[in-house]
């Protein structure tokens, strides 16, 4: 089977909507090669260019009659995966995620490992904002996004309510995770993350 074959059986096989880059294709083809068969790939209709280096199955809605913007989540999830970073998903992003705000962001902002990064389409924008460890790690996922959920909020606006809603999230593993890593915490949020760890209700 040759790479063209090989990496249209792989976008195939994936659901749609699904996101890929060049590194999603590692060892089928040299780099050079891939870029051939991507652009082929695009011309037939079985891909879309998001954005540089970011290409997307197309995903059709019957119900709006229109095809599917890319989802951030996943274009994220693709960068990672071509460039090894380490991201959390912050501010407003953050706060939908453990359900402390219902409103979903246009524009959703990741701090993480790696360089500062943009990227958009269409109305999106996704972008990636270097931080220190003591955002990104040493923290599991959980930890991690509940550090930026607090930054968000601040200080002055962290609420009971805000605790609970958190606590009602976790499992004991995650509550476990909190609490051994709560150290590594900027210091003003270390009394919310052991309140969080102990459940408090």
């Amino acid at each position: 089977m040759n790479s063209m074959q090989t990496i249209r059986n792989q976008i195939q096989a994936a659901p749609d909507g699904s996101i890929f880059t060049l590194h999603d294709f590692y060892g089928i083809a040299d780099r050079n090669n891939t870029k051939q068969c991507i652009n082929r790939l695009i011309m037939e209709g079985s891909l879309n260019r998001v954005c540089k280096g970011i290409y997307q199955k197309p995903k059709y809605i019957r119900i709006l009659n229109s095809y599917a913007s890319a989802d951030p989540q996943l274009v994220a999830e693709a960068l990672v995966r071509e460039n090894g970073w380490s991201i959390v998903p912050t501010g407003n992003a953050a706060l939908n995620i453990l359900g402390l705000d219902t409103q979903v962001p246009m524009r959703t902002v990741y701090v993480s490992s790696g360089p500062n990064r943009r990227y958009e389409w269409g109305k999106t924008s996704l972008e990636f904002q270097h931080r220190s460890s003591k955002e990104i790690g040493p923290f599991s996922e959980i930890t991690a996004l509940i550090i930026q959920a607090l930054k968000a909020l601040g200080p002055d606006r962290i609420s009971d309510w805000h605790i609970r809603m958190i606590c009602s999230l976790l499992s004991e593993g995650d509550r476990e995770a909190v609490r051994n890593e709560s150290r590594f915490a900027f210091t003003w949020m270390q009394p919310y993350l052991e309140r969080i760890a102990k459940k408090e209700e």
